[in-house]
């Protein structure tokens, strides 16, 4: 018996949603794989509207720069949405993207995406990547 619900426990663990969620936040995306010239719709609820109406959106690549950073206002129904058009020197790295959604230092729900990435891209471009420790530093 013990040998069954540690396997039930080891399979569950394993098993990832379709979309983030932390109990107070739900974020997902309208697909699960996005090439260069899709629209990146992002949407979600958030249960209690009480800690602000404010949300921050910070989409980071496979090498963890990041490439996105944006606020999102919730809707009196408690939704949130956005679009993202993948275009710039931030999306050339192929593979996954995650998203954070962030409402408070207790709020937060991740999530990622596969990304194709861009080709038309110039090595000059590349050269004022940011990453998230740098981002931390200044702030």
């Amino acid at each position: 018996m013990i040998f069954a619900l540690f396997g039930i426990l080891i399979t569950s663990i394993g098993v990832s949603p379709v979309f983030g969620e932390n109990g107070s936040i739900i974020v997902s995306t309208d697909k699960s794989t996005y090439s260069e010239n899709d629209l990146i719709l992002i949407s979600g609820e958030i249960k209690y509207i009480a800690l602000g109406d404010q949300l921050s959106l910070i989409i980071q690549s496979p090498n963890g720069n990041i490439v996105q950073l944006d606020q999102m206002t919730v809707g009196s129904d408690k939704k949130f949405s956005t679009e993202i058009n993948p275009n710039g020197p931030y999306w050339k790295t192929p593979g996954m993207y995650k998203i954070t959604i962030t409402q408070d230092e207790n709020n937060q729900a991740t999530m990622s995406f596969e990304f194709t990435g861009i080709s038309s891209v110039s090595v000059e471009e590349l050269e004022g990547e940011v990453t998230v420790e740098e981002l931390e530093g200044e702030v």
